[in-house]
């Protein structure tokens, strides 16, 4: 999100240790900023994360291994023994 636009009144008065409304806006402004970039950072590597668990072979989990396909939940095979 774009900061606000400070005038040459602005900038001095916040220059000496004045806050205006405009530099409080703009200090909101940069932490939603930093807030949204650590979001994106957490959701990439979340993407990346769901990628590779789709690509593994699940062998070593043994729910997985035991009930098989979770998308074929609810699907009973009858025993025929």
């Amino acid at each position: 999100m774009p900061t606000v636009h400070m005038g040459v009144a602005a900038s001095a008065m916040e220059r000496c240790g004045i806050r205006t409304e405009c530099g409080d806006m703009n200090r909101e402004i940069a932490v939603t900023n930093k807030e949204i970039r650590m979001l994106r950072v957490r959701i990439s590597k979340l993407e990346k994360w769901i990628t590779d668990e789709a690509c593994e072979p699940h062998a070593a989990d043994p729910l997985r291994c035991h009930y098989g396909n979770p998308q074929s939940a609810g699907t009973v095979v009858a025993d025929t023994a």
